[in-house]
């Protein structure tokens, strides 16, 4: 008997009456084989996870997953209601703003918590060039190269790590500068060629000319 990987959808974002907690709640059905077979049960190929975080009374009380390789989508949870459980996901997923500071200044350090990660995939709602950096400024505990961008208008466009942020800016980007449109190879060109010196003042907020030097540099690109 076995089991298929599947992403599973664990959110805390219903409220109970009070306003004084969020509940646990899934849009993913239990898995067919534990429907199909009581057996299957016994087996143990599923666990019932996540109880740890869940409110009685209200919304789901665990959910069915196999945690070494279901990917576990927790959507725009907030990752600290998390906590109690967050060493048990190795697969993570989740929906944000990278252009939201309080993001980016605060609540991606509390992705953290998750310290036995071995892939981190994002959907970066407000865009994927706005993540183009990422591995660089933030820590991710599964490692930069584990880190999986999901295009959010085509989730079968992903992207891996550096390099995947290298493909981001060189194949999506198209940059424009002063009343200019160019695409970001050409711009490339001009700033591997006197990085440092000049400072673009761009559409997508790729403003230091260094980073994207960096990036043509570690992508190959020529």
């Amino acid at each position: 008997m076995t089991v298929e990987p599947r992403v599973v959808n664990v959110e805390c974002r219903g409220l109970t009456p009070t306003y004084q907690r969020c509940y646990l709640i899934s849009s993913t059905p239990v898995p067919a084989v534990l429907r199909a077979c009581q057996e299957a049960r016994r087996h143990g190929l599923y666990q019932k996870a996540f109880s740890e975080i869940a409110v009685l009374g209200y919304g789901s009380q665990y959910v069915w997953a196999h945690l070494d390789i279901d990917i576990i989508d927790i959507g725009r949870s907030l990752f600290e209601v998390f906590r109690p459980v967050a060493q048990l996901v190795h697969r993570l997923k989740f929906e944000r703003e990278m252009q939201s500071e309080w993001f980016y200044y605060d609540e991606v350090d509390d992705v953290q918590d998750f310290i036995n990660t071995k892939e981190i995939y994002i959907v970066p709602s407000d865009g994927l060039s706005t993540w183009v950096g990422a591995t660089e400024e933030h820590y991710w505990p599964c490692g930069d190269d584990n880190v999986f961008y999901i295009d959010p208008d085509d989730s079968e466009r992903v992207f891996r790590g550096g390099d995947g942020e290298g493909e981001i800016s060189i194949i999506q980007l198209h940059i424009t500068c002063t009343h200019v449109t160019i695409t970001l190879p050409e711009l490339a060109l001009l700033v591997v060629s006197q990085a440092g010196c000049i400072g673009f003042m761009c559409e997508n907020k790729l403003q230091n000319p260094d980073r994207i030097a960096k990036i043509m540099i570690r992508t190959g690109w020529r």
